[in-house]
């Protein structure tokens, strides 16, 4: 559970849901005699940016065989009374977006990335935004018809997943390139993921919580300064240029 769940929280504040994912690996868990742990949370902002995760936790350290249709639209629910269908289907999205894209922190660290690994991870990034786009219009409808706020959190959570994921994209890209190309490509990646914070700039504080209003901030800031650093592993060389 925790290269995926761990991932999540860290991977730029990203919403992501992963019940199949927890629900496996506690009955792993308890298959090995494990019969007490524990769970990382970030406040208000976990709440807002993994609800599903936290629901098939609690669930899950239950009843070992939950359902996880049952979470996804328990958790729509009760988040979302006037809109449960529609936003049980966002969630839905939301969890296939997340088993392509997390794998082990690898997109936290693209720069790391082989070759091969790379090939295979931008259309799985592609897909992944696909899905985030369609449950932020979900969002986006439920907030319009509804006066729904936290559907408006989501929909600005998942725009903002987004550009995280478009950047990463292209950063993958960028390093297939060389000279000029490759950081003029990087340099816009980089941009993208660094200004996709705006969208939970508009998140209400009560909503995102201290994490969300200041930690992550600051967390994001070296995560991109990583990506910054790696981009071309210094200045260019003179054979690079061209």
């Amino acid at each position: 559970m925790f290269e995926y769940y761990a991932d999540a929280i860290l991977f730029g504040g990203v919403g992501f849901a992963t019940p199949a994912i927890i629900a496996r690996d506690l009955r792993a868990y308890k298959a090995l005699g494990i019969d007490s742990i524990s769970n990382l949370t970030f406040g208000a902002y976990s709440v807002l940016a993994y609800p599903v995760n936290l629901e098939a936790f609690v669930r899950g350290t239950r009843v070992p065989k939950l359902s996880v249709s049952g979470v996804l639209d328990d958790t729509a629910a009760s988040r979302h009374p006037k809109a449960a269908e529609a936003l049980g289907k966002a969630y839905r999205g939301i969890e296939k977006a997340a088993a392509l894209v997390l794998d082990y922190a690898d997109v936290m660290r693209p720069y790391k990335m082989t070759p091969q690994k790379a090939a295979s991870k931008k259309p799985q990034i592609v897909k992944a935004i696909t899905q985030f786009d369609h449950a932020m219009k979900i969002a986006r409808q439920a907030k319009a018809k509804h006066s729904d706020v936290l559907a408006g959190a989501e929909e600005d959570l998942w725009n903002y997943s987004i550009e995280v994921l478009s950047g990463i994209g292209d950063y993958i890209r960028a390093r297939e390139e060389k000279g000029i190309v490759r950081h003029t490509l990087g340099d816009g990646a980089v941009a993208l993921v660094a200004t996709a914070i705006e969208h939970i700039h508009h998140i209400e504080p009560d909503i995102k919580g201290t994490w969300g209003a200041y930690d992550l901030e600051w967390i994001r800031e070296l995560w991109i300064d990583g990506l910054r650093k790696n981009l071309g592993g210094g200045e260019m060389k003179p054979d690079e240029l061209f």
